[in-house]
């Protein structure tokens, strides 16, 4: 694991950096702030202070939301309030508790009802209410039949919407979430998430759904994104970034020369962050926080990465080093077992084994059941 930052290196970013976090209009330039190759340490407020116990995290996780969203991905729109549903289609017609459940629907939200997306809704039979797992990968397909099937056999619900309604995916921050709110400077990972937000909005009405328990997920700049949503929705009761790379739980600082860098994804993605992130494109060293922090969001909600050892994008050497180093805060807060990471062999992808352990882990965390499945072990790669 890389060494923590001394305290004094870390009062003198945060005293620079105090005005980042307030959107000041005299934001200091990144050429003033100091190198730091190792994690900052997400247990100290911004004042130079260390956190006595778990009452303090709020307020530092509210300091982190902060710095982090200004500079990298931007501060999403608040909540619309005006989010409505419109059922398309349903099979069977009439509910039968016995069998699943498909049911469509169009959701609208926004100013002047706006933005809109469909959301495809599995129920597994039974009565309900139904933990629920909310996809925002729809763009890529629905999920394959078996893990459909492993879902409805283990008793959870999905959500499956397509993120792109949201924001395109196109190179250009236009269209959609974007030409809604205008003003704004978030990038698309931010309004993906927020294309969750609204997704847990609407799912929260269903009486099938137990609310307490919500999942989301996704693979990829999916992965991205629905990391991202859980570390901003505390509705979200466990989070699952899947192969989700540099932007999402990979550490900017010190990349191996295989991982995806800053530097190709803000060339290829400029869209994705927010344009204050360029400024620490070959300064990464420089950044007053890493992706630890942002899996640290999550605290004290559930987390779990699920990644591949053959997957160069997401290097599983640094994503073992971002979430040991998110452990600490988990560590602090006396919960030790929220956190989790599994390996499968194979590459990029987002197949049945990643979801197998999602749902081991959620039956762990949701119903204390006992699982072999191991969620701390290091990766088996050179």
């Amino acid at each position: 694991m890389m060494m923590r930052s001394s305290i004094g290196a870390l009062v003198i970013a945060m005293g620079l950096l105090s005005g980042i976090a307030c959107h000041s209009h005299h934001e200091p330039s990144v050429a003033t702030l100091p190198s730091n190759m190792s994690f900052p340490d997400p247990l100290i407020f911004q004042n130079g202070t260390r956190l006595q116990s778990p009452a303090d995290w709020p307020r530092r996780r509210a300091e982190l939301r902060e710095l982090i969203l200004h500079n990298e991905y931007g501060e999403p729109p608040p909540a619309p309030g005006n989010v409505k549903a419109l059922l398309l289609t349903s099979s069977p017609m009439k509910p039968n508790p016995a069998k699943p459940q498909h049911r469509e629907y169009k959701i609208t939200c926004g100013p002047h009802d706006s933005l809109s997306c469909l959301v495809d809704l599995t129920l597994p039979p039974g009565n309900g209410p139904f933990p629920i797992i909310i996809r925002g990968d729809r763009c890529w397909g629905a999920v394959a039949d078996p893990i459909a099937d492993e879902l409805k056999s283990r008793g959870y619900a999905l959500a499956d919407f397509n993120r792109l309604e949201f924001a395109p995916d196109t190179g250009v921050r236009e269209g959609a979430l974007f030409a809604a709110y205008p003003n704004r400077h978030f990038g698309a990972l931010a309004a993906w998430a927020w294309g969750f937000s609204r997704v847990i909005d609407f799912v929260e009405t269903l009486p099938e759904i137990d609310k307490t328990k919500i999942i989301v997920t996704g693979a990829s700049r999916g992965g991205k994104a629905s990391l991202l949503a859980g570390a901003l929705d505390e509705r979200v009761a466990i989070t699952n970034p899947v192969g989700s790379g540099t932007g999402g739980i990979i550490p900017f600082r010190n990349q191996p020369a295989q991982a995806e860098k800053l530097s190709s994804m803000l060339k290829m993605f400029p869209h994705w962050m927010s344009p204050r992130l360029a400024a620490f494109n070959g300064n990464e060293e420089k950044l007053p926080f890493d992706s630890h922090e942002v899996i640290a969001l999550c605290a004290p909600r559930a987390f779990i990465a699920t990644e591949a050892t053959e997957d160069k994008y997401s290097n599983p050497r640094e994503t073992w080093k971002s979430i040991q180093a998110a452990r600490e805060v988990y560590d602090f807060l006396g919960i030790p077992q929220k956190i989790a990471v599994t390996y499968r062999s194979g590459p990029h992808e987002h197949n049945l084994t990643d979801w197998k352990s999602l749902l081991d882990f959620a039956d762990k965390t949701f119903y204390g059941k006992v699982t072999t499945r191991p969620f701390d072990q290091p990766p088996n790669t050179p």
